[in-house]
């Protein structure tokens, strides 16, 4: 760029978010397991909220192979949603 322009390179490459799966766990279903596609050694934070204004930190790991996991061993008796963000 310049003080009276700008170049731009535009490529066609989407970039997708990988999916999250998240399926019922535990004695009673009353757990929650998260799973997603992931790349060895990359780090990654999952943080939870009930209104999606404060967030928690429900775990940090650093992937082991190409899927990563992570339980949410927290009961949610009484709250009627629960939020899920992956970094």
């Amino acid at each position: 760029y310049s003080s009276t322009n700008v170049v731009l390179a535009v490529s066609n490459v989407t970039v997708l978010r990988p999916p999250i799966s998240i399926a019922r766990t535990g004695a009673l279903a009353e757990n929650f397991q998260l799973t997603w596609p992931a790349s060895p050694g990359q780090p990654y934070q999952v943080e939870y909220s009930s209104d999606l204004l404060q967030w928690v930190a429900l775990s940090n790991l650093a992937a082991v192979g190409t899927s990563a996991s992570v339980t949410d061993p927290t009961p949610i008796s009484g709250i009627p949603k629960r939020f899920y963000r992956l970094h």
